[in-house]
């Protein structure tokens, strides 16, 4: 897997991870300001997050958690100032979890959030930034909730028991209905 740009008006693609077609690149998150992308990128057993120009240029890891724990879904913040993806063990099954990171050129040091359900992953923040949509679940299936990123004010929007929902995302914010 790979990541692509592909120009509507040039009708040309650009190939913007440059490496080899085994090391699997997905999940790819656009800043707000279009300038920076974030992915996934597996180079040997785990996932770690990279980030790369809008053009695919200075390609670099800002977090890996080693060889154990795999990183995925990773998104920006409507501000840019938070990395948030979900993060679970490789070497033996446990649920997935939210992290935060807090993004600078210097330091980045997750923070679990604690949300109150078995698993959470594939978040999406709302486009003012005050609200979580994610995907939770368990022995009972998955579904979809949404919170403030602290965790606050909690509720499952799906509870259909026959299927599992997952993909939540957030209507733009715009002047009309």
């Amino acid at each position: 897997m790979q990541l692509y740009s592909y120009n509507l008006e040039k009708g040309t693609t650009l190939r913007l991870v440059r490496t080899d077609s085994d090391d699997p690149v997905r999940q790819a998150s656009w800043s707000l300001d279009g300038r920076r992308i974030i992915y996934a990128y597996q180079r040997v057993v785990t996932y770690e997050i990279w980030m790369m120009t809008s053009l695919g240029d200075n390609e670099r890891p800002i977090y890996s958690s080693g060889d154990e724990l795999t990183n995925s879904y990773p998104i920006w913040s409507p501000d840019g100032d938070f990395i948030l993806f979900s993060q679970q063990k490789v070497t033996e099954f446990t649920f997935p979890n939210l992290f935060s990171l807090k993004f600078s050129e210097n330091t980045l040091d997750p923070l679990r959030l604690s949300l109150g359900v078995i698993s959470a992953e594939d978040a999406h923040y709302s486009p003012d930034g005050l609200w979580l949509a994610y995907e939770s679940g368990g022995d009972r299936g998955y579904h979809v909730y949404y919170s403030t990123p602290a965790g606050g004010n909690q509720d499952r929007i799906t509870d259909d028991v026959t299927f599992d929902d997952f993909d939540a995302s957030w209507r733009p914010i715009t002047g009309g209905q």
